[in-house]
């Protein structure tokens, strides 16, 4: 009986010993791949506060500097829950604001010439 126990005990510890020491006989890899589009790539946010103008709720933007997105959230009217806004591309609205100014920073030329 003793015998029994203590070669049950031996199996145990043995046992334990191999589930504490075996995360580190392999390598940290990754078993699947992060989904979604914008190239897949890890999100790195900046949170700015704000507030809504002519309501009396705040937000918080949500700016996705790897993937180039802006989101924002916001609580909801009834104060029990949140409000999200689709992540829109920065890029879009980036390149209509270069559109506007002819494609490009240009000098201005206006008032070159000195009159006094």
């Amino acid at each position: 009986m003793k015998q029994t126990v203590f070669w049950a005990l031996v199996a145990l510890n043995s046992l334990l010993l191999a589930t504490l020491v075996a995360p580190y006989f392999h390598g940290n890899t990754a078993l699947a791949q992060r989904g979604g589009g914008a190239g897949g790539r890890r999100p790195e946010l900046i949170m700015i506060p704000g507030e809504v103008q002519g309501g009396n709720s705040a937000v918080v933007y949500l700016i996705d500097t790897a993937n180039r997105r802006l989101g924002a959230i916001m609580l909801n009217n009834k104060g029990n829950g949140l409000d999200a806004m689709a992540p829109q591309p920065l890029d879009r609205v980036f390149e209509d604001r270069n559109a506007d100014n002819g494609g490009g920073n240009k000098p201005n030329n206006k008032g070159a010439k000195n009159n006094k």
